[in-house]
């Protein structure tokens, strides 16, 4: 048996104030569902199992407690076929304790159902934006926002590159677009012209050139942002690179 799920250690003593992790004690089970995906019955019981291995699966009997030990469900949507099976199969209940979040009681282990699509924009944004369908552009601009204020901080990087990755048609969009996120677009705009030139070597300058115009446009660069890349790169003049341009876009 492989475990595919996040374990999170809390120390005992921490107090947990954020809506999504009241529930939580030490040990804390969560299964989080892709976008495309959905909550079934069977992922219920194999978490449910998995918890339990993680449980005995100890050398000292009862280092972990079964009363130190939660279980998250992250989906998008609501699971309305497990939801039933819990209610009328199992004798559990669903208590709403929040935008989006769901107490499953009457049982030993506390557990919890995060429907992301339902969380507080306010209280949890960034996991309620962890989804490949975007369209508020409201929404985005405060995703632009909120990024600017911790673009040095790694972990906001990092979401917020799966973010815009998953949802680069929607941010294409966004006019208003924060500095630090032209930034974020341009390292992959980089990124993109580093592919093309390794293509380039491999299957001949002009490829590469074609390659790197249709990559970086199709991440969101402009025509000046990629005549600068040709000339740097490529050693050719202004007007080639704007020729290439021309013959590709």
């Amino acid at each position: 048996m492989q475990i595919d799920v996040l374990v999170i250690k809390k120390c005992t003593n921490d107090v947990i104030n954020k809506n999504i992790g009241r529930i939580f004690r030490k040990h804390n089970i969560v299964e989080y569902k892709s976008p495309d995906d959905y909550l079934s019955i069977n992922d219920f019981y194999k978490v449910y199992g998995y918890t339990c291995f993680y449980k005995s699966e100890t050398e000292v009997i009862e280092s972990i407690k079964i009363t130190d030990v939660t279980i998250t469900f992250v989906s998008r949507g609501y699971p309305r076929e497990l939801s039933k099976h819990l209610t009328k199969t199992r004798g559990f209940s669903l208590e709403k304790r929040g935008e989006g979040i769901y107490y499953i009681t009457n049982d030993i282990i506390p557990m919890q159902l995060l429907v992301t699509s339902e969380l507080s924009e306010e209280e949890n944004l960034w996991l309620r934006c962890l989804t490949n369908n975007l369209q508020d552009i409201k929404t985005i601009d405060k995703l632009s926002v909120r990024y600017s204020e911790n673009e040095h901080n790694e972990l906001y990087k990092s979401v917020m590159n799966v973010i815009v990755r998953a949802n680069r048609d929607k941010f294409k969009e966004v006019t208003s677009m924060c500095e630090a996120l032209k930034e974020l677009w341009a390292e992959d705009i980089e990124k993109s012209h580093n592919e093309g030139m390794e293509k380039g070597y491999e299957m001949g300058h002009q490829d590469g050139i074609r390659r790197m115009i249709i990559s970086s446009k199709e991440l969101g660069a402009s025509k000046k942002q990629i005549e600068e890349l040709l000339v740097r790169n490529y050693d050719i003049t202004i007007e080639q690179a704007r020729m290439y341009i021309e013959q590709n876009w």
